[in-house]
């Protein structure tokens, strides 16, 4: 594989990465319906009739610790109301990020992102140096090339949490580019 293939190879998979972590309440809701609707025939259906014990097993086949640890994160996330606050947040972060972008002499030529996951794109290829500089000022990015830095917090972020990396992204564009 060559490297340009090696670097479309590790976009594609970060793409289908930040997509799959882009779920909002309403489609979590969605699509829990919709699995139970599709478990139940099964359950009731063909499979029901047709296996019995030791006749299918798979590493990933409905361990029931994982399932009910499954269970257990939607339900953190919706009784949390944490999708309600990444999207809160995330637009509270990317207002301010779009602030330091007005005053950021044309160090950031643009922010893109949905909910926490936000990319920040800079005119200079020194997205890895920017990345060094927050990291040592306590911040966790990441550099996914030499134009972008990728921010994606937890979930429980606040937006006390996005001033303080959006004051050090300042203070990292500014050190950088002296």
């Amino acid at each position: 594989m060559t490297e340009h293939e090696t670097s479309e190879l590790g976009k594609a998979i970060q793409e289908v990465s930040e997509k799959a972590a882009l779920l909002v309440h309403e489609e979590i809701e969605l699509a829990k319906a919709e699995l139970a609707v599709k478990l139940k025939s099964l359950a009731r259906g063909s499979a029901a009739n047709t296996l019995v014990p030791g006749d299918h097993g798979s590493t990933f086949a409905g361990q029931p610790l994982a399932c009910a640890a499954a269970l257990a994160t939607l339900d953190v996330l919706e009784d949390e109301h944490l999708m309600e606050n990444a999207q809160r947040v995330g637009a509270y972060f990317r207002g301010r990020l779009h602030a330091l972008e007005g005053s950021s002499n044309g160090a950031i030529s643009a922010i893109r992102g949905r909910g926490l996951m936000v990319g920040v794109d800079l005119a200079q290829p020194i997205a890895r140096k920017v990345n060094q500089s927050l990291f040592e000022q306590g911040v966790i990015a990441n550099a996914t090339g030499d134009h972008t830095l990728r921010f994606v917090p937890p979930l429980t972020v606040t937006e006390q949490d996005c001033d303080r990396v959006v004051e050090a992204l300042g203070a990292a564009l500014a050190s950088v580019e002296r």
